[in-house]
């Protein structure tokens, strides 16, 4: 197999692909991915850039395309990398609950009915620091008409739609007794428990969390969740390894650890946050779901600072971009060196 020069030529100008690449390296490093599988989907991950670019797309939409299957590329080999990765190790940890964040108005457009009567006209519900809203919200999702059957569109699924990947990431609170977890990673405002689950945050803006009954669920489907790997199209806060010793008992325990936004903003040493897992995504109106929760922002959630370049020395180190990019450059080199 040859280095794939096309593609490195456009990740490593980019920031969010620099980001994409050190993570797929690093799963290779650990075992999540085998070395194989990762040259396999570089390639594939290239001629997808290649096919696409006279169309004005990207190397994102191409990731996409080859992660789930969706590829139309001529005489290219059917292949889908997601959720076909690890199983959880034999010690690894089978949660009773999961749980799952939306941001406010994904849940409004995707999940909820609004052809049903709202307690308030839309879209006012939840959002911000209304209180009275949040009181709404809870005697709104006491009903149990208001999500959108899964039969009627392809949005009302709990993590993506089966046409784009069906992967859904879910946290635990089970294992926040073993690692010492502040109550407001699950218990503050939508933008605490977000950052502590490495998500974006929106000034102003409500979360939405599902609580799933992990136990039905595999009942019904006979699988569990695994670890994530960069194949799962995560978003861009994503980290394969971990910093410090809460990251490092998630992994002994079949789990991925996120970055936690707030603590990389505060230059922390331990930028750990919460326990993640991948699974099938799951319709909204299938039964698994036992409590819907409103997280509201916080009352100083104006004094709001974005953690980007924070990040890229938590995942980088202190390197100038240049350097980065030679190193990544190198050990891709080195995967494809028989």
């Amino acid at each position: 197999m040859s280095v794939p020069v096309a593609l490195l030529g456009v990740l490593l100008p980019d920031n969010m692909g620099r980001r994409w690449l050190r993570n797929a390296l690093d799963a290779a490093d650990s075992g999540l991915l085998s070395r194989d599988t990762l040259k396999d989907l570089l390639l594939d991950l290239q001629a997808e850039c290649t096919h696409l670019s006279p169309k004005g797309m990207g190397w994102s939409e191409a990731l996409t395309n080859v992660c789930t299957g969706q590829s139309d590329r001529p005489g290219r080999t059917p292949r889908a990398y997601v959720l076909a990765g690890p199983t959880p190790p034999a010690h690894g940890h089978s949660a009773t609950e999961w749980t799952h964040l939306v941001p406010g108005a994904t849940w409004l457009t995707w999940h909820v009915d609004r052809t049903k009567p709202s307690p308030r006209p839309w879209p006012s519900f939840p959002c911000g620091q209304d209180h009275a809203a949040l009181a709404e919200f809870r005697e709104f999702v006491q009903r149990k008409d208001w999500s959108i059957p899964s039969s009627r569109g392809a949005g009302a699924w709990i993590g993506r739609p089966a046409d784009q990947g069906a992967t859904c990431w879910v946290s635990t609170a089970e294992l926040d007794a073993a690692v010492g977890a502040p109550p407001e990673e699950t218990q503050g405002h939508s933008r605490e428990v977000g950052w502590a689950l490495g998500l974006d945050h929106t000034p102003g803006k409500a979360r939405v969390r599902y609580r799933i009954d992990a136990r039905a669920v595999r009942a019904e489907r006979t699988d569990d969740g695994r670890r994530p790997t960069p194949a799962d199209l995560p978003n861009g806060w994503f980290r394969t390894g971990s910093s410090g010793a809460r990251g490092a008992r998630f992994h002994h325990l079949g789990w991925g650890a996120t970055a936690h936004l707030g603590a990389i903003h505060e230059h922390r040493a331990d930028t750990d946050g919460r326990p993640e897992q991948v699974i099938a995504s799951l319709p909204v109106d299938g039964g698994c779901v036992t409590q819907v929760d409103c997280l509201l922002s916080a009352n100083d959630d104006d004094d709001f600072a974005d953690p980007h370049a924070a990040f890229e020395v938590a995942l980088h180190g202190p390197a100038d971009p240049a350097d980065v990019s030679a190193d990544l450059q190198a050990r891709v080199e080195r995967l494809f060196t028989p």
